[in-house]
């Protein structure tokens, strides 16, 4: 895939309307196919370079998780796809969600309270000392 050559200066302007279009539930390759906007390695160039473009980025990210329930609806009601390329679709949005959005996480997540409601809690230690030649069971 060639490498497009939209804008590569920054501007607040540029990452904002990317993380809105984020937002939405657009790709990142989507977005930057237009020529309003810089080359997908800018946009990574940028994330290592603006460290509030790179939170409202993670911020983003995380809605377009949430825009993507829309496009498994979507999938799921459309009857010209078999089961089986549904099924491979819907999988993989929600593994891509589980991974930007912990919510749609499919693991198992240790939730405990505070320290007077622990799910875990060691009371204390007991030790006892057993002599095995002392044999005597009473």
């Amino acid at each position: 895939m060639a490498e497009r050559g939209g804008p590569s200066e920054y501007t607040e302007e540029t990452a904002k309307a990317i993380c809105d279009r984020l937002a939405a539930g657009e790709r990142l390759r989507a977005i930057c196919e237009d020529k309003d906007t810089p080359a997908e390695r800018t946009v990574y160039q940028w994330l290592a370079r603006h460290e509030i473009f790179a939170q409202e980025y993670a911020r983003a990210r995380k809605t377009w998780a949430d825009a993507q329930i829309e496009e498994i609806i979507a999938v799921s009601k459309d009857t010209e796809l078999k089961a089986d390329d549904k099924r491979v679709q819907i999988d993989t949005l929600k593994w891509a969600m589980g991974k930007l959005n912990g919510k749609y996480s499919d693991k198992l997540k240790h939730v405990g309270g505070d320290e007077d409601d622990a799910p875990i809690r060691i009371a204390g230690i007991e030790r006892t000392v057993v002599d095995p030649a002392n044999t005597d069971t009473a």
